[in-house]
């Protein structure tokens, strides 16, 4: 995944320079990929909240993949990473700093157990009554004193579904795995790597053109990682699966009108490997209505117990 990465994150950085030297206009970029680096640089409220005042290669977030360790059986697959300049994250000077070789691990341990601080601070935070730890969102604050500090939250619901999914989808865990489900037993991909917020208040035709340059990136980590089973989590996601893999065909003894499934076709040193992918809803997905029961149901949580039989035997 280094080499990926090393790739990823040097077009970032050299796109980044140009952008820095000649500050961003708000006139629309022909390129998406710029278009994320300026959302960063000019603190726009809604694509780019608590940005910091100042815009410069220590503050621009790199481009986020995947998380989490590259033994995972499984892959979940989400749109893009959420923006928060508050966030602790490498940034582009991270990377001549500590090496590319030290942030791919930094990712792979991201939701370890425990918390570390090399090269930066990651890991869970440990919360009374809870097994395991709960993934933990750490930013950058300040105390009651004004000092600087670094804050852990546990409220990231995307994580914790993720956690939670992992277990229901996988049953039995290794005890190294029941630690952190979602980290090493499952790994974390962005179709969208480039980081920003509020995919939803995109034009379509601009989510086109990040869907069309992140599957890209994705299809090449995907190949890399060979999970056993991918679960592609939101509409933009299922659709773009399916159009990467170019078939409808359905997974033999998957129940028939349950969520989206087919085989993803992986290429591997060995040659082409297909592998049963599953479509679910985003994990933030508001609840709906059931049209049998009238009462509201949570979709993700819904079909992600629909498909666990069916993950579970492919793992």
């Amino acid at each position: 995944m280094l080499e990926i990465l090393n790739e990823l994150w040097r077009q970032y950085t050299e796109r980044a320079r140009v952008l820095l030297e000649h500050p961003p206009t708000d006139l629309p970029l022909a390129d998406p990929i710029d278009e994320s680096i300026r959302w960063q640089i000019r603190r726009d409220p809604i694509f780019a909240p608590h940005a910091p005042n100042q815009a410069t290669l220590a503050t621009l977030q790199v481009p986020e993949l995947c998380s989490g360790e590259r033994a995972a059986p499984l892959a979940f697959v989400t749109i893009n990473p959420s923006y928060d300049g508050r966030e602790v994250f490498p940034s582009i000077t991270h990377i001549a700093e500590h090496g590319a070789g030290a942030l791919e691990q930094w990712f792979e341990q991201r939701f370890a157990p425990t918390s570390n601080d090399i090269p930066l601070r990651h890991g869970r935070r440990p919360v009374r009554g809870k097994f395991p730890n709960p993934p933990t969102y750490w930013t950058h604050g300040n105390d009651h004193r004004g000092r600087p500090v670094i804050k852990g939250r546990t409220q990231k619901s995307t994580w914790d579904r993720l956690d939670v999914a992992t277990r229901l989808c996988l049953g039995e865990l290794t005890p190294e795995q029941q630690q952190a489900p979602l980290g090493r037993a499952a790994r974390l991909f962005d179709l969208v790597p480039w980081k920003f917020a509020k995919w939803g208040k995109l034009e379509p035709p601009r989510k086109e053109q990040f869907l069309a340059e992140g599957a890209q990136w994705l299809r090449r980590g995907l190949d890399q990682h060979q999970p056993k089973v991918i679960i592609a989590c939101g509409q933009d996601v299922r659709r773009k699966m399916r159009e990467m893999d170019g078939t409808e065909t359905q997974v033999p003894a998957y129940a028939a009108g349950g969520p989206q499934s087919g085989w993803f076709r992986l290429n591997t040193p060995q040659g082409p490997k297909s592998v049963p992918w599953f479509g679910v809803p985003h994990p933030a997905a508001r609840q709906v209505l059931d049209p049998v029961t009238r009462r509201k149901v949570d979709p993700f949580d819904r079909d992600i117990r629909a498909i666990a039989p069916s993950v579970r035997a492919a793992t």
